[in-house]
Formats: C-alpha cells, sequence, structure tokens
C-alpha cells in the first residue's frame, strides 16, 4: 500500500492523513476473517467501526472501516447507508482507498510476501506496475483481474503488471 500511495500521489491527490488511514485499513483489513471467512470484508468493517482507535476521530475510524470493506467484491455503492451518510469528499477518499488497498491485496495474492519493491510507470492510459524479483506474476495478475476494476474506474487507467527481468539467469 504504501508504495503504490507515494508512487501514485500525483493521480490520487490525497493527504498525508489518508495515507494514514489506508495504512491502518491495510493493517485491519482482514480482521473479520476471525469471524467468518466468506464474509469477513463485511465483518471487518463491523469490528473497526465498534473498535477505539487511539487518536483517531469516529469518521476516520468510518473511513477505515468502509476501506477494509470494499477491499473485496462490491465497490462502494450510494445504497450502503454507512457510505451514503459520508460527506462526499469522504465518499470520494473512501473510493480511492480502497482502490489503492485492492491494487496492493492483489499484490499479495498469495499471502507469502513474494511481492516486495513495485516500480509504477504511467504510460498513457497504462499503469504498469513492475514486481522487482518475479518471474511469474500469473497468480497476482489473475487476482488483478477482480481487484483492479475500482482503480480502473476512478483513475481510467488500465493495471498492467510485469515481471521484473533482474533475476532472469
Amino acid at each position: 500500500c504504501e508504495q503504490l500511495f507515494k508512487q501514485l500521489q500525483e493521480i490520487h491527490q490525497l493527504k498525508d492523513h489518508d495515507y494514514l488511514l489506508l495504512r491502518a485499513a491495510a493493517i485491519l483489513h482482514e480482521v473479520g476473517g476471525f469471524i467468518h471467512a466468506k464474509s469477513h470484508h463485511k465483518h471487518s468493517m463491523y469490528i473497526i467501526m465498534h473498535s477505539e482507535v487511539f487518536g483517531l476521530s469516529q469518521n476516520d475510524v468510518n473511513i477505515i472501516a468502509l476501506v477494509s470493506r470494499y477491499h473485496r467484491n462490491s465497490p462502494p455503492k450510494p445504497s450502503h447507508s454507512i457510505y451514503r451518510n459520508l460527506t462526499t469528499s469522504d465518499q470520494i477518499r473512501v473510493s480511492k482507498l480502497a482502490a489503492i488497498l485492492r491494487v496492493a491485496d492483489a499484490l499479495d495474492r498469495t499471502h507469502s510476501g513474494r511481492i516486495g519493491e513495485v516500480k509504477l510507470a504511467l504510460k498513457g492510459r497504462k499503469l504498469e506496475l513492475t514486481l522487482e524479483g518475479v518471474l511469474d506474476a500469473s497468480v497476482e495478475r489473475l487476482a488483478m483481474k477482480s481487484k483492479g476494476d475500482l482503480m480502473q474506474d476512478l483513475f481510467g487507467l488500465e493495471i498492467v503488471l510485469l515481471e521484473s527481468q533482474t533475476n532472469q539467469d
């Protein structure tokens, strides 16, 4: 998330505080799996919304909860009451942060920590993500088909994953 957030700063135009919220969502987005794996994103939202996070306002906690909720499956929708009750600017923040978390989550599809450095390059309407030290990104590429949609919809960028060529023998 950190690499994506910082390298996409000119595109998303979010603030440092938003980065803090993204980091919190990245850490907490799987917590709902302790209740049930199938709907863990909804359980994560509930757990986060009903937790006190020291130093953050309830609005910040709600944003973290919603970003966690939208890290998989359905994107933010006006029919979702908690999302609908946010200001327009907070709705945009949630959507942008969720888009970044979804891309990061796709890159961590194997949960093995094998994706380290990611280099981003904007080429026209394509966002190329070069995965350093990865020779086969098939799993991540497959995950990106379902996870990259929000990033593509918000920013009009097609996400292209490229394997690093530096580790070939």
